[in-house]
């Protein structure tokens, strides 16, 4: 790998940035970024700062932005009409493999998503070995080669992570459950117990109350381009937390036992424990 654009250097672009100088010492990284971003936070992460029509000599783009500046960074880079080899690191692909199909020229796209992260954001906690071990789903469209498809997969493994291959419908189906709704559930927990307890209430909270609503501290701008962009998936699960939480307020007021479903909730937690060592 000779040089390598990364569009969006917040946690997720600027873990790439580092942990490709790990893979390729030599290899040359431009930057794009926002104007108004400080780019003095990004010191020693790209060799240079650019806009996407300049990336036209590089080996790999990768877009880290939210999926809806992706889309419209995406048709950027097709204008250039140059074999740009291009992915992305978005939370719901089939928005993007969409955008990529109708528009014209020479630019590849394969869909990428690393199911990685940290409890903080922005390029100053971002770490080399972010992605080592973990998943990275790569996402085909329906005019990627198979050469192609195996020159992401590369680039996942230098690095350090897991590539698994997935369509993107089974994609943002997934990720709208085990991802999408469990970040709006822990929000709308937030807000209500905020809005009813109140600050003085929120003194006296244990652990549960933390750990639950750990998910609410996340970027407001990334989560609503995701969600956007996979309503239907996120609409359907949503309906069944919807449905389930009305049936167990009809169950609670009239002094039925909802002992059942705190058996089944605590079955499928142990199934996800194990499930995650297995991974490990």
């Amino acid at each position: 790998m000779r040089r390598i654009g990364i569009v969006g250097l917040g946690l997720i672009g600027a873990s790439v940035a580092l942990a490709a100088r790990r893979a390729w010492p030599t290899v040359w990284i431009g930057g794009v970024e926002r104007d108004e971003w400080p780019r003095d936070r990004h010191r020693g992460l790209v060799d240079a700062f650019c806009t996407t029509r300049d990336l036209v000599d590089v080996d790999l783009i990768v877009l880290a932005a939210p999926v809806a500046a992706n889309i419209q960074r995406l048709g950027e880079l097709a204008e250039t009409r140059r074999p740009l080899l291009v992915t992305d690191v978005g939370g719901t692909k089939g928005a993007m493999l969409n955008a990529a199909t109708l528009l014209d020229g020479s630019l590849i796209f394969v869909g990428g998503h690393p199911m990685a992260g940290a409890e903080l954001s922005g390029p100053a906690h971002a770490r080399a070995d972010l992605f080592d071990g973990h998943p990275w789903f790569v996402v085909p469209g329906p005019r990627t080669a198979d050469e192609d498809l195996q020159r992401v997969e590369t680039c996942v493994r230098m690095l350090g992570a897991k590539p698994v291959c997935i369509d993107a419908d089974t994609h943002d189906r997934l990720m709208a459950l085990i991802s999408h709704v469990p970040q709006i559930v822990a929000s709308v927990l937030m807000q209500v117990v905020g809005e009813r307890a109140r600050a003085d209430g929120l003194a006296f909270a244990g652990r549960g109350l933390v750990d639950t609503t750990r998910l609410a501290a996340a970027s407001s701008e990334w989560l609503a381009s995701v969600i956007d962009t996979n309503a239907d998936h996120i609409g359907a699960a949503l309906d069944d937390v919807i449905a389930q939480l009305q049936k167990i307020r009809t169950e609670i007021g009239e002094g039925r036992s909802v002992e059942d479903l705190f058996e089944q909730a605590s079955t499928w937690r142990e199934v996800l424990l194990d499930r995650r060592r297995a991974m490990e």
